[in-house]
């Protein structure tokens, strides 16, 4: 007697079911079928990525070329800019140049100086 549920009676309840019987392939067949439609999903995804990927890129180009030119334009104004702040600093404080003429003899006696063995005067 088979109940509606599709379980089929309490004697059938525990017994193995062939491999070929229907219910089997039902399963293999849809297991399958889930992983061919998943491989088939990868597949379109990467396509699809391409694609954007293409697209984005070919979009991209005059922005990238623009960043590019700003970028070497803000490199140029570098030292431009670090002269003017110089200048500016020079000209607010009056005794800075005879303290820069100073540090620069002090920079050369020791650059100068560097590396020689001390010269013992007195012996």
């Amino acid at each position: 007697m088979n109940v509606g549920n599709g379980l089929g009676t309490s004697a059938d309840v525990g017994r193995r079911v062939p491999i070929n019987s229907p219910v089997t392939a039902g399963v293999f067949g849809n297991i399958a079928e889930l992983g061919d439609d998943i491989a088939g999903l990868a597949e379109l995804q990467s396509k699809l990525a391409i694609v954007d990927l293409k697209a984005s890129l070919a979009r991209a180009t005059v922005p990238a070329i623009l960043v590019a030119g700003g970028v070497v334009l803000l490199l140029a104004a570098v030292p431009v800019a670090l002269i003017g702040a110089a200048e500016l600093t020079a000209d607010a404080l009056a005794n800075s140049k005879e303290e820069l003429a100073r540090n620069v003899a002090w920079i050369k006696t020791v650059l100068a100086n560097s590396g020689r063995p001390p010269v013992n005067r007195r012996r």
